[in-house]
């Protein structure tokens, strides 16, 4: 027994036969559209595989690159998380670090408003030493230093 020959219009009858069944698997596929709301047409855009009608349509293969497409998203979902997590993170130390620069800054200031209150009160007294030794006060000064060691 040899090989058997298809005609020609054998071979296009077959490619035929395939096209319809195309076409029907389409028109399957797309009927559950007419049969929802928007909401559920979006669902079914998205999620095809969670509307009952669809499952016997799709093969093995449409679902499982579905399946790791929700994988995909979930595993996204999750790094994006962590990530926001660790943006926090670094925002409360940089807050922290913030804080405490200002704390610091407002120490020195306050020391530094010590001080020029320090400085004002001994270029008043050196003034007034001053005047007391234009005045020939002398020995009061002398006293007084003295007085002081």
């Amino acid at each position: 027994m040899g090989k058997v020959h298809r005609s020609y219009s054998s071979k296009r009858k077959a490619l035929e036969r395939i096209k319809a069944k195309r076409r029907e698997r389409k028109k399957e596929i797309r009927e559950p559209l007419s049969r929802h709301d928007k909401n559920d047409a979006l669902a079914w855009f998205i999620f095809p595989c969670l509307l009952k009608d669809t499952v016997d349509v799709m093969d093995e293969g449409e679902l499982q690159q579905q399946q790791q497409l929700i994988n995909n998203l979930g595993q996204i979902e999750v790094s994006q998380d962590k990530r926001i997590q660790d943006l926090e993170k670094q925002n409360s130390l940089i807050r922290a670090r913030e804080s405490k620069i200002s704390q610091d800054s407002k120490k020195n200031l306050q020391r530094a408003f010590g001080a020029e209150g320090r400085i004002k009160d001994l270029n008043s007294q050196i003034r007034s030493v001053k005047y007391q030794i234009n005045s020939h006060n002398c020995n009061y000064v002398l006293n007084k230093i003295n007085y002081k060691k």
